[in-house]
């Protein structure tokens, strides 16, 4: 199987801040389909903030604390990375990136994220 033709991915991410990042940065450089996803678990502190300030030079539509929407090399597709809250008895948080269309609404998200 190739990256390429992998829609949804689902990973655990222990001590590797960066792979999300790389992860990201792939998802950009060849394009993925809108609606393509990362889904992955992390036992680190990282913050939204972290991973815009390891993604670079990015421009930004939508920024909360627990959620980045920004800019794909495609016009037509952006990126939103969503961070969820520890579960009571979990000790990961759970990161959620997806491919979306450039001109949907933020009423919108929950249908990308959880669709």
């Amino acid at each position: 199987m190739q990256l390429e033709s992998t829609k949804d991915w689902d990973l655990y991410l222990d001590r590797c801040p960066d792979l999300g990042v790389g992860f990201a940065r792939k998802f950009m450089d060849i394009d993925v389909n809108i609606r393509s996803s990362l889904n992955f678990g992390s036992v680190s502190n990282e913050t939204i903030d972290d991973f815009i300030e390891r993604m670079g030079d990015l421009k930004i539509f939508d920024r909360t604390d627990a959620l980045v929407r920004f800019e794909t090399n495609n016009p037509e597709k952006h990126m939103i990375m969503k961070k969820f809250e520890r579960r009571q008895y979990s000790r990961e948080h759970r990161f959620v990136m997806v491919v979306v269309s450039a001109d949907i609404e933020a009423s919108q998200y929950d249908n990308y994220l959880f669709g």
